[in-house]
């Protein structure tokens, strides 16, 4: 059995078929211990996702049956430990622990192979991350946490395609972060070395004036590393090799680089 959380919540079994979750209330319990596969999810935490603060006096009764009618699908997976119950399951037979893989892997490697196993993890993605089970309380960290590393993914990637000798690719790559995302400033920023590393000047030096409008009305200023790829371009220097630098970082996890992918500094 393989479990999906990047988009809505799934189980397909070992012939590759979807198979539905029971009750939405079913779909909310395995979120939950989705959000923390292999570790306890207390009683009290699931109780409180599934009906917040106004539970029934047979809350942890009625819980135990949903769990009991999980156990159904899922054979042994769910077990009690604690206070609580844990899903015991490696962390790649979900997608989102393959997906985190993939990309830990891409971080080491080679730009063309980065840009195949980020191609192979974004691929991964259905839509949203848990679905319509994102605003749980006790999922809502786990599905910002992979939200942001997927953008961070989609701009290594970029990144990986221009170092890779790919830029024509890395154009296209960068421009639909950008589009999706007008602050990722690292993303900006591949975006105009790549249209320089295919001999698009102009076209680069049009990308950070719109990277530059898109910041300002954030009330941001662009950051040194967006400033230093129109250095370069206006220099004759070629790429400037910054969001080359910043690919890794990127990859790594929203800790390494903020919603603007770079830092932009604050209009003063």
């Amino acid at each position: 059995m393989r479990f999906r959380v990047l988009g809505a919540v799934e189980l397909v079994d070992d012939d590759g078929v979807t198979r539905p979750v029971g009750s939405t209330k079913q779909r909310q319990v395995l979120a939950a211990l989705l959000a923390r596969p292999g570790e306890v999810v207390t009683l009290d935490t699931l109780t409180e996702a599934l009906w917040g603060e106004d539970q029934p006096a047979t809350a942890v009764g009625t819980l135990r049956t949903y769990v009991s009618r999980l156990r159904s699908d899922l054979g042994t997976t769910i077990v009690a430990r604690g206070a609580g119950f844990a899903l015991d399951v490696a962390a790649t037979a979900v997608d989102a622990g393959r997906f985190d893989v993939l990309v830990d892997h891409a971080t080491r490697a080679g730009p063309a192979e980065a840009a195949a196993l980020l191609d192979e993890a974004i691929a991964l993605w259905r839509g949203p991350a848990f679905g319509d089970q994102a605003d749980l309380d006790c999922v809502r960290a786990e599905a910002r946490r992979l939200e942001e590393r997927r953008i961070g993914a989609r701009e290594a990637r970029a990144a990986a395609l221009l170092a890779a000798g790919r830029a024509a690719d890395a154009v296209a790559a960068a421009e639909a972060l950008v589009t999706d995302e007008p602050l990722r400033e690292g993303a900006w920023s591949v975006l105009v070395d790549a249209l320089a590393a295919a001999d698009r000047p102009a076209e680069a030096l049009r990308a950070y004036r719109r990277a530059a409008d898109a910041l300002a009305e954030a009330g941001l200023e662009p950051s040194a590393r967006l400033r230093e790829s129109e250095r370069a371009v206006l220099a004759g220097d070629g790429p400037s090799g910054h969001g080359l630098a910043a690919a890794g970082s990127a990859a790594r996890g929203p800790a390494a680089s903020g919603p603007a992918g770079g830092g932009p500094a604050r209009a003063g």
